[in-house]
């Protein structure tokens, strides 16, 4: 279980940012940091130095200012902060929750006098993104490797009851999972746990490792694989969304077409671990 890091920090303020993942995780190329807004709440203006920066808003509602126009976010939207772009941002009703990432994860947020004229921003919407259907998974890729220099690939997923991956080893990028909304049965080399909202999970390559909804609600959460391009995994194994074979379990044939394209992306499945998954929390043994 060596390297495996499950972990439930504090809330994180605009002062002090909970650090989820440190750029010493993804070797420099990328980091997450948590900030918890009170409504009403302002981080005074910041610029984007030696990188870009994403602003996800995991909860809430969260107005941000750029020189380069404004925006109201809501949950689920991601809002993409150029390199030398300044910007503020204010918590509205009842509160935010902030996820900022920072690509390459030495890129900094310094304070500034003021938000300036210019630089870039942006938006992807929480119905934005390329959906895909993977063996009754809704997966949505958010950023690409293409946009991040490769270093960062960006997915949001939402698990049904009853719904997750067999377990399986990803051998070309480390693999980290922010759990937004639910609880899930996590399996990681060995180790079983739940996951609950606001969880933390980072998962060096090469660990075996799965996860299961077995309550009665909907859970999702935030997968960031570096360095990136893994993602295009979901997009050419999964189908997209209303076409028939994209819900529920794959036919023989279907996984023998999940397995060829797993193949290319260096993703091995491990069906042969057994009892992989803890029951839901406050179930009967």
């Amino acid at each position: 279980m060596a390297g495996i890091q499950i972990r439930h920090g504090q809330p994180g303020s605009a002062a002090e940012p909970w650090v989820a993942i440190a750029p010493a995780d993804l070797a420099g190329r990328a980091a997450l940091l948590r900030v918890t807004l009170a409504a009403g709440e302002e981080i005074a203006p910041r610029r984007c130095v030696g990188g870009e920066v994403g602003l996800y808003l995991a909860a809430g509602g969260l107005a941000v200012a750029t020189g380069a126009g404004e925006a109201e976010l809501e949950a689920g939207d991601l809002a993409i902060l150029g390199p030398e772009t300044s910007f503020s941002v204010r918590a509205g009703a009842p509160g935010a929750t902030l996820l900022m990432m920072p690509v390459p994860g030495t890129a900094g947020v310094l304070p500034t006098q003021a938000v300036e004229p210019g630089g870039a921003m942006a938006l992807v919407p929480a119905s934005g993104g390329t959906p895909t259907v993977l063996a009754g998974d809704l997966y949505i890729v958010k950023r690409r490797a293409a946009e991040t220099g490769r270093r960062l690939g960006l997915l949001h997923f939402a698990i049904p009851p009853g719904g997750g991956p067999i377990p399986h080893v990803h051998h070309m990028e480390d693999e980290a999972f922010y759990v937004l909304d639910g609880t899930l049965s996590l399996y990681a080399d060995g180790l079983r746990t739940h996951a609950g909202a606001g969880s933390l999970i980072f998962l060096p390559r090469g660990l075996p490792h799965g996860f299961h909804n077995l309550t009665q609600a909907p859970a999702a959460m935030l997968c960031l694989l570096s360095p990136g391009g893994g993602e295009q995994f979901f997009v050419e194994a999964g189908r997209p969304p209303g076409v028939e074979g994209a819900t529920g379990k794959p036919d023989p044939a279907e996984i023998a077409r999940i397995l060829a394209v797993a193949d290319r992306y260096g993703v091995a499945m491990r069906p042969d671990i057994a009892d992989p998954y803890l029951p839901p929390p406050g179930a009967t043994p």
